[in-house]
């Protein structure tokens, strides 16, 4: 009553609206350009990534780090629907070694994330710079950015003076699945359980080793299939 009735607002918001909102967006920064995808291997990236593909298609390159600290089978499953069910221009940089070799010795979280954090950077920093595009689109939701920079998946430090967007930072988790299944996307994907983006890392306890990580890995692909 307070914002359409006294106010005078029209509710005009819908997935639909906010999609078509953010496509006309995207195609008025990029233009005729190219653009650079960051991708974490979550939802909010996924569905910000498929919307801009859906924009720009073959003019949109996603990058994504496996970085060798993520659960059992999450890389191909990623590659499997992205990259060659829904066509994405995907570039995935394996590297497992060189997050273990900047893991190697630390055993605080503090500590850990602080060298995943570094390790991200310089990955996506030596890709970009590969790249020929003119504006970077990046993930990251409210929720994220409410609650601090440790949830947000580290970005590189951006050399190039290049416009930069994060089309989903007004909406919440929940909004974007919503997008997500307007989208079109599997259940399994808008539905599935948040993880951070230092992966498992931090619940190895002590030094994270590959054994332990492999050993973490097949407890937690225990659990969930049991649940």
């Amino acid at each position: 009553n307070f914002c359409r009735g006294l106010c005078g607002c029209t509710p005009w918001w819908s997935e639909e609206a906010f999609m078509d909102k953010t496509k006309a967006a995207i195609a008025q920064e990029v233009g005729d350009g190219k653009a650079v995808c960051i991708m974490s291997g979550g939802l909010s990236s996924g569905v910000n990534a498929l919307l801009a593909h859906r924009v720009l298609g073959e003019r949109l390159q996603c990058l994504f780090v496996d970085t060798g600290l993520l659960r059992a089978h999450e890389t191909e499953r990623f590659v499997a629907y992205y990259r060659e069910r829904m066509g994405l221009n995907l570039q995935v940089i394996h590297a497992q070694s060189q997050f273990l070799e900047a893991l190697a010795g630390l055993e605080k979280p503090e500590d850990k994330q602080a060298a995943i954090m570094r390790t991200l950077q310089d990955m996506f920093q030596q890709a970009m710079e590969a790249q020929d595009y003119d504006v970077l689109i990046l993930p990251g939701n409210a929720s994220q950015l409410m609650e601090g920079p440790e949830t947000v998946m580290p970005i590189p430090v951006i050399r190039q003076h290049k416009p930069v967007m994060r089309p989903f930072e007004e909406l919440f988790k929940e909004e974007i699945r919503f997008v997500g299944e307007e989208l079109g996307m599997p259940q399994e994907l808008t539905h599935m359980q948040p993880f951070p983006w230092t992966g498992l890392a931090l619940r190895v306890i002590g030094e994270c080793t590959a054994e332990k990580l492999n050993m973490l890995r097949q407890a937690d692909a225990m659990f969930a299939e049991e649940i």
